[in-house]
């Protein structure tokens, strides 16, 4: 099955297209190939959310491209395809941004990088400002920013 998804979409890795299969088995729960408004109301139960009736039937509509009531694989494996090219360029996208603030390349932004990236945005960062969105992205303390704490920490977000 694996061999089938990546010669549907060959831009894919092996990996992305096993998680997909993993986790739409992990849905349809009875194995009927298709996930019901139940398996789908029990997944978001167990992320901690509590959808309405209303909201089931919208995720199902959403993505039931044979209207049948159900979401079978094909549809589940075009939705989490596209999500999942989606997330690849999101992390694309924050590598450039992270690289483009590590001037000198050594894997850190430091405050130095970081006070010149934010004078050229156009916005008037003071250096208290700055200081303060240092502090809140350097989860370590070590003075600079990695770029997992780039990527978890809010100020990509407001920056980029």
């Amino acid at each position: 099955r694996v061999d089938d998804c990546l010669t549907k979409d060959p831009s894919l890795r092996e990996d992305q297209v096993k998680l997909i299969l993993q986790s739409f088995s992990v849905l349809d729960e009875n194995g009927d190939g298709r996930i019901s408004k139940t398996e789908i109301a029990r997944a978001y139960r167990l992320a901690g959310f509590n959808p309405t009736k209303t909201e089931l039937e919208q995720i199902v509509k959403e993505h039931d491209a044979n209207d049948d009531g159900y979401i079978d694989f094909e549809e589940y494996f075009n939705v989490m395809r596209s999500k999942m090219i989606k997330v690849d360029f999101e992390k694309d996208r924050m590598k450039t941004a992270f690289k483009v603030l590590d001037v000198n390349n050594d894997g850190f932004i430091s405050v130095e990088e970081l006070r010149n990236a934010l004078s050229r945005t156009g916005d008037h960062f003071t250096d208290r400002e700055i200081d303060e969105i240092l502090r809140l992205a350097d989860k370590n303390n070590d003075g600079r920013i990695d770029y997992n704490e780039f990527v978890d920490a809010d100020l990509c977000k407001s920056v980029f």
